[in-house]
């Protein structure tokens, strides 16, 4: 069975959600969503708990962790989010605007100012951007 192109502008919930009709432009899912978003354990083995584009965690060192895409973005210069479940502050690559490549990117966990690094966290990280 062969399958073609759907082309849709608009996608529409059937009925309404509290008292009135809701539509999504489909130009919205295509360029302002995650293209990518990964949480994992950064306390253990880096297992990652929930993903989408996301092939492996690498652990390069105490409070460091290198995310690889499975489908890699369009250029370096993509936006970065980064979330941690513990009390830490966190850094990402160019403070979170740009990618070591364009399939992956460098998470650097710190403890405090004092630049101290800090593993016991799990660790969420999503990329907005467009797709190669």
């Amino acid at each position: 069975m062969a399958f073609g192109t759907l082309a849709i502008d608009t996608l529409s919930v059937s009925g309404n959600i509290k008292g009135t009709a809701k539509s999504v432009d489909t130009d919205y899912i295509a360029t302002g969503s995650a293209k990518h978003f990964v949480w994992f354990d950064g306390n253990t083995s880096n297992e990652i708990q929930n993903s989408l584009n996301c092939a492996s965690v690498t652990d390069t060192g105490t409070g460091d962790y290198k995310p690889f895409l499975t489908n890699a973005m369009s250029t370096t210069f993509s936006v970065l989010h980064i979330s941690t479940y513990r009390t830490s502050r966190i850094k990402g690559t160019g403070s979170g605007t740009s990618m070591t490549a364009t399939n992956a990117y460098e998470l650097d966990i710190l403890a405090g100012t004092d630049g101290s690094t800090f593993s016991d966290c799990e660790i969420g990280a999503s990329l907005y951007g467009d797709l190669a």
